[in-house]
């Protein structure tokens, strides 16, 4: 499919370079609601072990996050292949855009 230099759709929203909340805290709201669940399994060995693989898998999470990003929020991808995946996106939707308002005319 011959795709470059063809018209593009403007209805791609782009976040790559958004920091999202990739790696964010938990917040307050999320904390209280589980709080009930983290009281209970305060009381046993086998719940703390729960909340321990629990907390080891989110700090290994955020952890691989921030390894990933280069921990300021450098991106280790190729920008060049990264920004032509978007504009093939691209044009391939407003390819489809355009079949479909024929479609529904």
């Amino acid at each position: 499919m011959r795709w470059r230099n063809r018209k593009q759709s403007s209805n791609v929203d782009d976040r790559r370079h958004d920091s999202g909340a990739q790696g964010a805290a938990p917040s307050l709201g999320t904390i209280l609601f589980f709080l009930p669940v983290i009281k209970k399994l305060l009381r046993t060995k086998t719940g703390l072990a729960i909340l321990a693989l629990v907390v080891v898998a989110y700090l290994g999470g955020f952890l691989d996050m921030a390894s990933l990003t280069g921990g300021g929020g450098k991106r280790l991808v190729d920008e060049q292949a990264d920004n032509e995946q978007a504009a093939f996106i691209k044009t391939v939707l407003a390819d489809t855009e355009a079949v479909w308002s024929k479609v529904f005319a």
